[in-house]
């Protein structure tokens, strides 16, 4: 399914919208943009609206700084995360001077329109700013305030008040939200937009009637935009991604939760070892014996330990470990007759495998959710999961092997941090359960940054 496009804000909705307030267009001269003029009279007030239709975080040199800032705080990782929150002070100032490019200069150019319309005229009139999000996708309501409160203080001489707001759109391609966001942000207290609730009064309504037209498909507009999504970009190997909002409550439509894209590629379970068939000395013989025309046994047993222990040197890696898996003789026979095969190496090779992936599934069946699980298991294999935004792509995942004794509980790492989403890391958890000879896994899943 593909996500609906919703049109853009255009200047003629803030005509409308200001109209019916009780104010009025301040000139109809289109040539005022070569010189300073603001676009509206409310009572008191005169507006200037601006409508930030860039989205920032397309900027590579932009891209660059935002990368910077974060990656000292989220380092060894293979995706990092673009939440403001994550950061120290210092990183969130770093942060919010890299964003506010797009909308800096912007403010700069409407203090300077209102001065001299202000000037203008012959009474004292308010001061506003209307700075409307546009396209910014990569910031929320909130930052976009932020910015935009922090940049018009730096300039109160020309700047009274400045609204911000938006009309802020998320889907998962069934389910859609509409958040209509206009918010008077003062800056000189005394000099109050006392007209403002006039506007989001009418605001409100716009919003309402706007919302109606798309969902029954007569809206026409000349510009459409996507819903919110994950913005993502890499530099230097590294994944850097802001995630969209959540949607803030569950689907009704997707009661287990709300479809994820996978750009991994993956639709079904990748390689998670390589298996190999472990002889103890009895066995060894016997395979031997009967195959006595094969280099695969070498010499002597000695000889064949230590060929499987180069084979796992040379093969093995942290995300396909290398598993030894026990073979009786007898039953790796009795395989070979049920399944029609002549018993050679490779068939040998085939039984433990068979053998590895039926321990596999068994193991991801039993697996659970560590926090439903009372009792924990004193040695069991623990995966936990981060997922983060709308792409499985971007997840990463950890697994650890949990040993409870007398001393206490010990965490010994397995690995840390692999971009692995959560149905492959779980075959993984599996398939080191195996190779380690524990008994159970449980999983966790970190939520904080993922898109609900």
């Amino acid at each position: 399914m593909e996500y609906a496009r919703i049109g853009k804000l255009e200047e003629r909705d803030f005509d409308a919208i200001v109209t019916r307030a009780g104010g009025r267009r301040l000139s109809e001269d289109h040539s005022r943009e070569e010189r300073p003029n603001a676009d509206y009279v409310l009572n008191e007030a005169v507006l200037e609206l601006k409508l930030i239709e860039e989205e920032g975080l397309e900027k590579a040199q932009r891209q660059r700084r935002v990368a910077a800032t974060f990656r000292r705080q989220q380092q060894d990782r293979p995706v990092v995360v673009l939440r403001p929150e994550l950061l120290d002070g210092a990183g969130q100032r770093a942060y919010y001077a890299a964003m506010a490019g797009p909308i800096k200069g912007v403010v700069k150019k409407a203090s300077k329109q209102l001065q001299e319309t202000a000037a203008d005229l012959r009474h004292d009139p308010i001061r506003v700013l209307l700075l409307i999000n546009n396209g910014y996708g990569a910031l929320s309501h909130e930052e976009f305030k932020d910015i935009a409160f922090r940049r018009a203080c730096n300039d109160t001489r020309g700047i009274d008040c400045v609204v911000v707001g938006g009309l802020y759109y998320y889907s998962n391609t069934f389910d859609m939200y509409f958040f209509p966001r206009l918010e008077a942000c003062p800056i000189n207290a005394d000099r109050p937009f006392r007209s403002c609730g006039q506007m989001l009064d009418e605001w409100l309504r716009f919003s309402e009637q706007f919302m109606t037209e798309f969902v029954r498909g007569t809206a026409q507009r000349s510009q459409t935009r996507l819903p919110v999504v994950d913005l993502r970009y890499e530099i230097d190997g590294i994944t850097y991604v802001k995630p969209a909002p959540g949607m803030g409550e569950p689907s009704d439509f997707w009661p287990n939760g709300r479809p994820r894209s996978n750009s991994t590629g993956i639709t079904t379970c990748p390689p998670v070892a390589k298996t190999f068939p472990d002889l103890d000395d009895g066995n060894w013989r016997r395979f031997r014996d009967r195959l006595p025309g094969s280099g695969f046994f070498k010499a002597s047993y000695a000889e064949w330990v230590n060929f499987k222990r180069e084979e796992g040197e040379k093969l093995g890696e942290v995300t396909k470990p290398f598993v030894p898996i026990a073979i009786d003789f007898d039953a790796c026979v009795a395989w070979c007759v049920e399944q029609k095969r002549r018993l050679d190496v490779s068939s040998i090779c085939q039984y433990a495998n068979t053998l590895f992936s039926e321990a596999v599934c068994g193991l991801a069946g039993g697996a659970r959710d560590r926090s439903e699980v009372r009792v924990i298991a004193t040695d069991c294999v623990l995966l936990t999961t981060e997922e983060i935004g709308q792409d499985k792509a971007d997840d990463l995942s950890s697994i650890y092997r949990i040993t409870e004794g007398v001393a206490g509980s010990r965490r010994r790492i397995i690995l840390e941090d692999a971009r692995i989403f959560f149905e492959h890391a779980l075959a993984l958890a599996c398939a080191y359960a195996v190779k380690l000879g524990v008994g159970a896994v449980l999983y966790e899943k970190d939520l904080t940054h993922a898109w609900l």
